[in-house]
């Protein structure tokens, strides 16, 4: 990470707080995941927020629901009271979410969902003040995610490759 939330605005600080919390749960589901997360959206006048979004692996269904109890306890550790649902539909599987349904009013909310097929996980930090202009042109959350190291190919401001000599 490029930088640390103590003198950052509270948007900053939001994304930090939430993102180094799903890096753990990611840590729990285990193997690669793919990172989809938003750049910083208006949320109130001078305030910010983001979804953030992982693609994981799936999960097979005899490991599920030893998977999903870890998970709640370590939610739970996090002041978060997480419902259980099973899905349905051709891959059955469950999921987990904080508030049940929603967000609350600050605009937060976590979910985890797992099939055989795959895991994501989405979230939405709390709304917090902050300029969505420049968070967005310094590419905040791109640059500052728990786990993750942007290469040059995957940044959005990569210059094009340079053609191959004839």
């Amino acid at each position: 990470m490029n930088a640390s939330p103590i003198g950052n605005s509270a948007a900053k600080a939001q994304w930090f707080d939430l993102t180094t919390r799903i890096e753990a749960t990611q840590q729990l589901v285990g193997g690669d995941w793919e990172v989809v997360d938003s750049n910083a959206r208006p949320c109130n006048e001078g305030a910010v927020n983001w979804t953030i979004t992982r693609i994981g692996p799936g999960v097979r269904t005899a490991e599920r629901e030893e998977l999903f109890d870890s998970v709640e306890v370590a939610w739970k550790k996090n002041g978060w009271e997480p419902v259980r649902r099973a899905t349905g539909g051709d891959a059955p599987g469950l999921r987990l979410r904080y508030p049940a349904s929603g967000v609350l009013g600050d605009g937060f909310y976590v979910e985890l969902e797992s099939t055989v097929h795959g895991t994501t996980i989405g979230a939405q930090t709390a709304c917090a003040a902050g300029d969505v202009d420049q968070l967005n042109r310094e590419q905040f959350a791109f640059n500052n995610t728990p786990g993750y190291t942007p290469t040059p190919a995957a940044s959005p401001t990569a210059l094009a490759p340079t053609p191959p000599a004839p």
